[in-house]
């Protein structure tokens, strides 16, 4: 029996790239591990998911950057406090058809334990992780064109 539970985002932007959402995160409390290091996938890493941790957040965005560039997915691990959730935030560039916009980007962001619905403790509380993203993605001119949640157990 496996768990996944995620919330998928389709959102457009002006930002230069992935690196800069996840710099939006972290000037909104979401956070790296504990001992400062950053996990991440390594530039050229295309079919194992092979996740390492990085010593600084620069290091990390070059990669990023790279991998975008190049037409690979994204991933990073990164932790928010306040609400005591880990997440991989997933990322993948997409076709732009959007003059409006200069970037269109698929984002997932896969859910550790789950914050649990009172009284129904087998779902996952997407209204709590929606609430700490969008208006963050909101206040930055960040639009979402699509939200889906998925909570899978079987």
């Amino acid at each position: 029996m496996s768990v996944e539970r995620n919330l998928y985002m389709r959102i457009l932007t002006n930002l230069d790239g992935f690196s800069d959402i996840i710099k939006i995160l972290i000037d909104n409390g979401f956070c790296f591990n504990s001992d400062r290091t950053i996990t991440s996938l390594e530039e050229n890493d295309v079919d194992d998911f092979n996740y390492i941790d990085f010593k600084s957040f620069e290091i990390v965005k070059k990669i990023l950057d790279k991998r975008e560039e190049s037409g690979q997915s994204n991933s990073i691990i990164m932790i928010n406090y306040d609400i005591n959730e880990r997440f991989i935030i997933r990322s993948v560039k997409l076709a732009n058809d959007y003059s409006k916009y200069r970037r269109h980007y698929e984002i997932n962001f896969d859910i550790g334990h789950g914050i649990r619905i009172s009284g129904a403790e087998r779902y996952t509380d997407f209204g709590i992780y929606l609430n700490k993203i969008i208006p963050i993605f909101v206040k930055n001119n960040i639009y979402i064109c699509e939200v889906k949640c998925s909570d899978y157990d079987c």
